[in-house]
């Protein structure tokens, strides 16, 4: 048997860690107050907002329009602008898939246990997709964000994390 570790399998290591991590995390983040977790959003990195968003974006864009077909965003954020990188996010995930830039309709809710909820629609299809992002996702990303200095890994640890402890996606038709 060999002791040897590649690069790619320590780093596979180190971010399914801070993903299991931040899984077991969840309970202790479920009881903070919504205002906690709204202040909780400045310590938060932009880049791992972003990688969130884009996580989203992507997942559900190749659901809806595996073809690449023109989707439309409705975003309905609770959060207010401290958190831009995560709308953003989605948009670039969503656009990778189409190949073209998804143009998103931005409304503003009133924060509660949600930090956003992202309407996707494929008007060809008629397929639809609701994200609701919980806002214990910003505990979430912040203990994978202590958890390592390397922004990539942090970044891949994000995209590895269970979605279902940082949003729920619904998908009609």
């Amino acid at each position: 048997m060999s002791t040897e570790v590649t690069r790619r399998g320590f780093i596979q290591a180190g971010a399914a860690g801070a993903a299991t991590v931040a899984a077991s995390h969840a309970a202790f983040a479920s009881l903070n107050t919504p205002s906690d977790s709204a202040n909780s959003a400045h310590s938060v990195s932009d880049a791992l907002l972003a990688a969130l968003g884009a996580r989203i974006g992507l997942e559900v864009a190749q659901n809806l329009a595996p073809a690449g077909e023109a989707l439309t965003l409705s975003y309905l954020d609770c959060a207010g602008e401290a958190l831009a990188a995560l709308r953003a996010g989605i948009v670039q995930g969503a656009s990778w898939q189409c190949g073209e830039r998804v143009h998103c309709a931005n409304a503003k809710g009133s924060y509660g246990n949600t930090l956003g909820v992202a309407l996707f629609r494929n008007s060809r299809s008629g397929r639809e997709a609701r994200v609701s992002i919980d806002a214990t996702a910003l505990s979430h990303i912040a203990l994978i964000e202590s958890a390592s200095a390397s922004m990539n890994v942090q970044k891949h640890a994000v995209m590895v994390a269970p979605a279902d402890s940082m949003y729920r996606v619904s998908y009609i038709g």
